[in-house]
């Protein structure tokens, strides 16, 4: 681990940039540098759920809702489940609920997801019902305004991951190398990147602050260190010498 890298500066604001949005193949247009005007509305109502579909697993009804949602401006958050039992060797809840993710102050539209099961006992089914149809309010601009969306796949973690632990890049920068690993999920924010980096940071310091890790690092490779504490007992000073350094000061005392 290079020291440099445990001390956890932070980087200078990024210079004004405008927001450049891809061509978009639906109204929710994702935008590589979300503005921070994305959390408002355009106005436009959104539709009612269509009459659901028998699905074969819960991740395909959501993928469907999640997908539906993202199309006209809206986004859901899962509210309570059910008490789970076996079904098919399978431990699982029963029904679902999810809400407008607008929050409990707002009319929200609710679908509640329950288990179907067709005449055959071992062929379960997932069905959505729609408990209330109505926002109070339009469609995003952006599907940034959703934390739903902005979520980072595994791979994009990966990625996060892997550059972290380079220097002198942005977060911005660290943002556009994410969304080329997969331009399907690309509506986060560079704030949500630059927290990210800081929960790997603090997660690579294993417990200790950025001055005792930097401490351990130096040690680890066998540079001989010593430090300084104010009466408080707290630490003021960090002194460190190589070992090619020792070896010329006792030949040249």
């Amino acid at each position: 681990m290079d020291p440099n890298s445990l001390l956890g500066l932070e980087e200078p604001p990024d210079p004004p940039a405008a927001a450049v949005s891809p061509p978009a193949a639906s109204p929710a247009a994702a935008s590589p540098a979300a503005a921070s005007n994305d959390d408002e509305e355009v106005g436009v109502p959104i539709p009612p759920l269509p009459a659901s579909a028998e699905f074969d697993t819960y991740e395909a009804l959501f993928l469907f809702l999640r997908d539906w949602h993202l199309q006209n401006g809206a986004s859901i958050v899962k509210a309570s489940t059910s008490s789970r039992r076996e079904i098919n060797g399978i431990t699982q809840p029963t029904w679902i609920r999810f809400n407008c993710d607008r929050g409990p102050k707002r009319q929200s539209q609710s679908a509640g997801l329950r288990k179907a099961s067709t005449q055959k006992l071992d062929c379960p089914k997932w069905t959505y019902k729609v408990v209330g149809d109505h926002h109070n309010h339009g469609q995003s601009l952006d599907p940034s305004a959703h934390s739903l969306f902005r979520r980072r796949i595994p791979a994009q973690q990966a990625k996060e991951r892997e550059l972290a632990g380079e220097h002198g890049i942005r977060a911005r920068e660290i943002a556009n190398l994410v969304r080329q690993t997969d331009p399907d999920h690309a509506f986060f924010r560079k704030k949500d990147i630059y927290n990210d980096r800081q929960a790997i940071k603090k997660e690579r310091l294993d417990g200790l602050t950025a001055t005792q890790a930097f401490v351990k690092v130096l040690e680890n490779g066998g540079i001989k260190v010593s430090t300084s504490c104010d009466e408080e007992g707290q630490l003021e000073a960090v002194f460190w010498t190589y070992p090619w350094c020792c070896k010329i000061w006792k030949k040249f005392p």
